[in-house]
């Protein structure tokens, strides 16, 4: 990023589309733990002007986090 080798293609992106996305991606990596994931959607759309493909890894990257460090059996919002 520092060495401007990085590009961004920024957009609109809706983020709760996005989330439940992500969510339904890492579903089986939690399931594989017992582990419950839950989102609960605004019902406005909330569109952000963002890489999409960019902020989906960090969100999963967040998320894969949360089950790793979680004890089975526990339920991850």
């Amino acid at each position: 990023i520092e060495a401007g080798q990085f590009e961004l293609s920024l957009a609109p992106v809706d983020l709760d589309a996005l989330i439940v996305e992500v969510i339904d991606h890492m579903s089986e990596l939690a399931k594989a733990k017992n582990i419950q994931l839950t989102v609960t959607a605004q019902r406005d759309k909330r569109l952000l002007f963002a890489d999409a493909l960019r902020l989906k890894q960090v969100l999963i990257n967040l998320i894969a986090n949360a089950i790793k460090f979680s004890a089975p059996d526990t339920s991850v919002i």
